[in-house]
């Protein structure tokens, strides 16, 4: 691994363990270790599966640990991050929708969660 990708690797891992960004910007699942490079949030495993189904012109997703990123993705990390990401994307969030639950949320919740979230930008 270059020096380079050593050094923003690190520095997502420092923003992914910032108060705001500690869980999973969809679920709530403490200790992300995903991102989604287009919409600014970090993310558990479970939730960027479903990410990545959404197409990468809707959620472009890297792992943080694993994948190559480039100093423009970083800073738009640094710009985004969860709270910010969530004050556009469920500003609008109606009370009876139940929200994905950590790991105790079934895949069908997560999913329709989601998609309802980013592909039809329904709570925004």
């Amino acid at each position: 691994m270059s020096e380079l990708q050593e050094k923003l690797r690190d520095e997502l891992k420092r923003l992914a363990s910032l108060p705001q960004n500690a869980v999973c910007v969809d679920c709530g699942c403490p200790g992300p270790t995903w991102a989604s490079v287009t919409v600014g949030g970090f993310m558990c495993i479970n939730c960027s599966g479903i990410h990545r189904s959404l197409g990468v012109h809707i959620s472009k997703v890297k792992s943080i640990q694993l994948d190559n990123w480039t100093q423009e993705e970083v800073d738009k990390m640094k710009d985004q991050g969860n709270d910010k990401v969530n004050l556009v994307w469920e500003s609008h969030v109606p009370p009876w929708v139940i929200r994905p639950d950590g790991d105790k949320s079934h895949k069908y919740m997560r999913d329709y969660f989601i998609k309802n979230k980013y592909q039809y930008g329904k709570y925004r």
